[in-house]
């Protein structure tokens, strides 16, 4: 599943990577300039607090902002030190869209048993994220917790596994962590599909 997800980021989107075209909309005109104030903030070994050129100089680390802190975003910050951040923007965006495409396998092949069943499922939902919505970030990360919500369910379900304490705060900082930086609304549509697919 990873060579075929590979190869279609590959052939579809390696201009990106080459510094040859750039995610557009609101990834690119808002979140990047976000993504690199922290970048040169941490290039000049300074703590990124407050931007005077985002949000008329309000504290940053808000509710959103705090993605930039956690492990899902600061190994991108640390790759942006030595490369382009432009191009390391867009690997970040098509990384989670991987993410999300990986999630989708895992929850088809489970469900159904079927490995080109759940391939085929997870390139389409790659390519929904990556190629049609990728101009919201926030989209894609929000519908990229859906199916990972969706195996974690399925397979408790059908393991009949109970989680411990520390199962369970080991996920929910993961997820905690995740969903900081998702839209609200397609955040909350994947919560209620999820709940609604536990209790069936």
């Amino acid at each position: 599943i990873l060579f075929w997800l590979v190869m279609v980021t590959v052939v579809l989107y390696h201009k990106s990577f080459l510094g040859l075209q750039y995610i557009g909309w609101d990834t690119h005109d808002m979140f990047f300039t976000e993504f690199l104030f922290y970048v040169d903030a941490f290039e000049n070994k300074l703590f990124p607090s407050i931007n005077h050129m985002i949000q008329s100089g309000s504290f940053n680390p808000m509710f959103g902002k705090t993605f930039y802190y956690t492990i899902f975003c600061f190994p991108f910050l640390l790759l942006a030190q030595i490369v382009n951040p432009l191009i390391v923007f867009e690997i970040l965006v098509h990384f989670y869209g991987l993410v999300a495409a990986f999630g989708i396998y895992l929850y088809i092949n489970t469900l159904l048993k079927d490995r080109s069943i759940a391939i085929f499922a997870s390139i389409a939902y790659y390519l929904a994220l990556s190629h049609i919505i990728s101009g919201q970030i926030a989209y894609v990360f929000s519908l990229s917790i859906l199916p990972w919500l969706l195996f974690l369910f399925h397979y408790l379900a059908e393991k009949n596994k109970t989680l411990s304490f520390l199962d369970k705060f080991f996920i929910g900082f993961l997820f905690g962590s995740y969903i900081i930086f998702c839209d609200p609304w397609h955040l909350m549509n994947a919560f209620i599909f999820s709940f609604v697919y536990a209790t069936l």
